[in-house]
């Protein structure tokens, strides 16, 4: 194909793009002055000008990158209605990458088979408990949350190539300062006092989408994976946007006083030393000791202290071990299929509408011994496909180290917090960690 030939069928490819983003805009647009409010609706009015100039500017290089790197941040928005807004902009990219392999002639699978087959598993694990559903809004809401997630890794494996790498790295501390802003704004909004800070934290920390500990877990990806980007990438610009984007969350972070959060954070950081070798280890050491100096400075580190000291604050590690004990005592009575997916909060059991804090035990006490089978084995193929693939490479092989242990903290995360089980967190989880996998499995441009 001639150059021009080629530069022409890479207009109109970038031209599907923004034509379906548009459309996918538009549909958030039309639905948000019910579903989000009038502030939301003018930050969705933005994105839809956003798009439309996309489409204008087709030819120009940044605007599709740009528009990769805003798609994890508008996970800060809130519907009550079933769908987020950033599902239909998932949904709108993947109608993209299917007119793309349609025009191109190219239907093969981007990325490793074993991983479309591990998150076929998992939904298929979901769509066998169909029958036992009691509530099937419950039951769509948690298989979308599954699909978007699928379909969030497979738009990074199809699109992030070589030259577009870098935009959607940068979509991770984009999407870090997103939620941090939204943190912030929302406790300045409401009057914060620091000595009210943990009495009032769930009133503080609700911004629509979730609470404190939910909240701060969701920023912990974004944050870890800035953190990894600062050390790992070579492209100077992306190490300051990152370094640049680690202060607002810190400090939304510290607000948020989420004492589960903040040892998976510290636990990543010993995890990124301990298990990256060479000098760039001390860079997440140095970044972790710089990183507790500064909370140490703020008037929300004593209340943060008392949440680790005081004995009254033990009543949630009990309460967590009563519910551990009742989901595995569920899961006992339902070994092979569970309760249905999404209708563990309708059964009439001990452990009734309570979440266990456990996202193992929520899988297997919904989806029975196939659904845990099919996470665990997405789990451990997502770090294996990438391991192989950089085996032989150092620089690649770090990358996949990395992804290895933001997948272990995460995965520790949710043996004591509902982390999975939240739309945003599933989603913006694998839109990073398919990212890592990227970086450790290259392919051109």
């Amino acid at each position: 194909m001639s150059p021009s030939g080629a530069a022409s069928e890479r207009r109109l490819g970038w031209a599907y793009l923004a034509v379906a983003l548009v459309l996918g805009a538009a549909v958030v647009a039309g639905t948000s002055g019910t579903l989000l409010g009038p502030t939301e609706s003018g930050v969705i009015a933005v994105i839809l000008l956003l798009a439309c100039a996309a489409l204008a500017l087709g030819a120009a290089r940044w605007i599709p990158g740009l528009l990769f790197t805003l798609t994890p941040a508008v996970s800060v928005f809130n519907t009550r209605q079933g769908f987020f807004p950033f599902d239909y902009v998932v949904f709108a990219l993947a109608c993209y990458l299917i007119l793309d392999a349609l025009w191109r002639g190219d239907l093969r699978l981007p990325g490793p088979r074993s991983l479309h087959l591990a998150f076929l598993a998992v939904i298929a694990s979901g769509l066998l408990t169909l029958f036992l559903a009691r509530e099937l809004s419950s039951f769509a809401g948690h298989l979308k949350r599954v699909i978007v997630g699928y379909l969030a890794a497979v738009i990074v494996f199809r699109f992030a190539d070589r030259e577009r790498w870098p935009w959607f790295a940068l979509s991770i501390p984009v999407s870090g300062l997103a939620i941090a802003f939204l943190v912030i704004g929302v406790y300045l909004k409401r009057g914060f006092l620091v000595h009210k800070a943990y009495e009032l934290r769930t009133f503080y920390s609700n911004v629509g989408w979730g609470t404190s500990n939910y909240v701060a877990a969701v920023l912990s990806l974004a944050l870890l994976g800035s953190v990894i980007l600062i050390v790992l990438t070579t492209r100077p610009w992306l190490r300051i946007v990152s370094a640049l984007s680690l202060l607002p969350m810190g400090l939304a972070m510290a607000l948020l006083v989420s004492r589960g959060t903040l040892v998976a954070v510290a636990l990543g950081l010993l995890g990124l030393f301990v298990a990256v070798g060479g000098k760039r280890r001390w860079g997440f050491l140095a970044l972790g000791a710089l990183g507790t100096a500064l909370l140490t400075q703020l008037p929300v580190f004593k209340v943060i202290l008392l949440r680790f000291t005081l004995e009254s604050q033990n009543f949630s590690y009990y309460a967590r071990l009563v519910g551990w004990k009742l989901a595995f005592q569920r899961f006992v009575e339902h070994p092979l299929l569970g309760v249905g997916l999404g209708q563990g909060k309708f059964q009439t059991d001990e452990l009734s509408n309570l979440d266990p804090h456990n996202y193992f035990l929520s899988v297997a006490s919904e989806t029975g011994i196939l659904g845990l089978l099919a996470w665990i084995a997405l789990l451990w193929i997502f770090f294996r496909t990438a391991w192989v693939a950089a085996r032989g490479d150092p620089s690649r092989k770090t990358w996949a180290i990395s992804l290895g242990v933001l997948l272990a903290v995460a995965v520790v995360h949710s043996c004591f917090e509902p982390t999975f089980a939240g739309a945003n967190y599933f989603f913006l989880f694998f839109w990073i960690a398919a990212i890592l996998h990227r970086a450790a499995d290259p392919v051109r441009s």
